[in-house]
């Protein structure tokens, strides 16, 4: 079946990392159909390190920079497997990656989307697979039939709450470095948001995940290098939020989700008013998220947190930061 697969990878000033991303593709356990590097206007030479190698399989796309999602949607288009997999070019595959979701297309067909664990490294240099309370560890392979419910980064115990309130944030499962999407589901529900500087991909899987449900292995299956570009941009409201408010008001969500999907989308303005606030350059603005994100009962905690830090002058929170920094050094 792995001539169902096909790889996209969008570069955009990545020469430094691209062939690392190149080379895990080639060694896989088990080969592509095609690799799909989708040029978003280069200006550091990498496409041309790209067009220079020599394997048949590689396809250079050039464009005009518009961004990573035009680049992944390009790929999507010109993609002729079944399968379209991301692989962002400054993170890298294990060996067994394709493999791996390519038995999980095999045992589960009737998904939209095959993921699978991934492991970060830190700026710092340390690595750091994301814990996921929902979901079994490792070894295990099977069905995220609730995507949501298995995206919260905390249980409903009183003891994971507190624990959570400082070092608050969302559950990853899916990763755009380690995830393949049927052809089909992206010419049903569209590509990838545009023009967003933050979640378009998180997007793409709440989307994927109201319609269907998703196969994973919790086998850690590719390296998200998280030192290359840790930073992440302040928005008001990550796309999704969106998504869910149109898919709500269309009646597309089953109730059986979708508290668990409004939890999830709390999650997220939380942890965007938590960006906010953590950085001391948009307090206001996170306390507006809070005040429009009922605190329920599983995130009152943390939302409580927050709320207090907002009200607090910027100095105190530079200080906290500062001496939570020179401890842990």
């Amino acid at each position: 079946m792995s001539d169902s697969v096909s790889v996209v990878i969008p570069l955009y000033n990545k020469a430094e990392y691209v062939e690392r991303a190149l080379q895990s593709v080639f060694h896989q356990t088990v080969p592509p159909l095609e690799l799909l590097v989708v040029d978003d206007g280069s200006s550091d030479g990498g496409a041309e390190l790209v067009e220079r190698m020599d394997d048949a399989r590689i396809r250079l796309i050039r464009q005009a920079n518009a961004g990573v999602s035009a680049a992944r949607n390009r790929g999507i288009e010109a993609a002729r497997g079944a399968l379209v997999a991301f692989l962002d070019a400054d993170d890298e595959w294990m060996p067994e990656f394709l493999e791996t979701v390519i038995r999980l297309y095999a045992n589960y067909p009737a998904c939209g989307a095959y993921a699978a664990a991934y492991t970060i490294i830190q700026g710092d240099g340390s690595t750091v697979v994301p814990s996921l309370v929902n979901i079994p560890p490792t070894p295990w392979e099977g069905l995220l039939d609730n995507y949501f419910r298995s995206s919260l980064p905390m249980d409903r115990r009183l003891v994971s709450k507190i624990k959570s309130c400082m070092r608050f944030s969302f559950g990853e499962p899916v990763w755009s470095s380690a995830v393949a999407v049927k052809k089909s589901v992206f010419e049903e529900i569209g590509g990838f948001a545009l023009g967003e500087p933050q979640g378009e991909d998180l997007d793409m899987w709440g989307r994927i995940a109201i319609k269907y449900p998703i196969a994973y292995s919790s086998k850690p299956c590719s390296v998200y290098h998280n030192e290359v570009s840790p930073y992440r941009k302040i928005v008001k409201e990550l796309p999704f939020v969106k998504s869910f408010r149109e898919a709500e008001a269309k009646g597309i969500i089953d109730e059986a989700i979708l508290q668990d999907v409004r939890d999830y989308v709390n999650m997220m303005q939380i942890n965007c008013a938590m960006q906010c606030i953590a950085g001391f350059q948009e307090t206001r603005m996170g306390r507006s998220l809070l005040k429009n994100c009922p605190p329920s009962s599983l995130y009152k905690l943390p939302w409580l947190w927050w709320y207090l830090w907002s009200l607090m002058p910027a100095w105190l929170i530079k200080g906290t930061q500062a001496t939570k920094q020179a401890i842990s050094r």
